[in-house]
């Protein structure tokens, strides 16, 4: 119940410690009500400042194509070249003979490390995203 007393207002997934062991604590007095209290009264402030509340998410089909676009349109947009150093970019496929992608997930691509934040891609990896570029890649 260490996490509770700090604060932690509640637990995901699973109720491991926040369902019945937290609710048997609470009766037997090893945690104070009140600190229940404020678990309760944090969430459901962010509930009703988030509009959930009063306004309901409406179940509906989710566009995963759309999303896809969407997700990749934005990060296209978003990203920066902090500096361009003698006009390097956009590469000319006539001077560029290599193109060395490094890292644990240049074959493979990462978005996340699983669970319910797991993204899906549909993006080719780093490497894949050459190869069908046309560019030669050479391991």
């Amino acid at each position: 119940m260490k996490a509770s007393a700090a604060g932690l207002d509640n637990e995901e997934p699973e109720d491991i410690y926040y369902g019945e062991p937290l609710k048997k604590a609470v009766q037997d007095g090893k945690v104070p009500a009140a600190e229940l209290d404020d678990h309760v009264r944090r969430v459901l402030r962010s509930e009703f400042a988030s509009g959930i509340v009063d306004f309901p998410v409406q179940k509906s089909v989710v566009d995963i194509e759309g999303g896809f676009d969407t997700s990749r349109r934005i990060a296209e947009q978003s990203s920066v070249l902090l500096k361009n150093e003698k006009g390097l970019l956009p590469l000319d496929r006539a001077r560029i003979h290599s193109i060395a992608i490094i890292g644990a997930h240049a074959d493979e691509g990462m978005i996340s490390g699983g669970g319910s934040a797991q993204v899906d891609r549909k993006a080719p990896a780093p490497r894949g995203g050459f190869r069908t570029s046309g560019s030669p890649l050479r391991r």
